[in-house]
């Protein structure tokens, strides 16, 4: 879940500085290559697709892990967990071919946590 962070251009009228379970996408390449997509609330439908035939891992994570980027004692989003998937043994074309790994971020709506 995500529905703003510290970058995002649209914020509610809200005390928290960020709302979100993870800021971004990690993948680690059949290279080693190392990247990162931030996490957005966008306001259509987006889908991005990345290529790899041998990944060694991806997960989404949540960096930010101090109270005060949060402000929320209820929901504690500094204390959520990262998520990261690692492949037990060559994943190669035709098993699971990361040419087709797709993150999708859909539209959320934002209101004040007064109404």
């Amino acid at each position: 879940m995500f529905t703003y962070g510290e970058a995002s251009r649209k914020r509610p009228d809200d005390f928290r500085p960020q709302v979100h379970d993870s800021d971004g996408l990690l993948m680690q390449t059949g290279s080693g290559e190392w990247i990162w997509r931030p996490l957005t609330n966008p306001e259509h439908l987006r889908i991005s697709t990345f290529m790899d035939s041998a990944p060694q891992g991806f997960g989404l994570m949540q960096r930010e892990r101090d109270f005060n980027r949060y402000l929320d004692i209820e929901a504690q989003y500094h204390r959520r967990p990262s998520q990261w998937v690692m492949p037990l043994d060559d994943w190669g074309p035709g098993r699971w071919s990361w040419s087709k790994f797709q993150r999708l971020m859909k539209p959320t709506t934002i209101s004040s946590p007064t109404g």
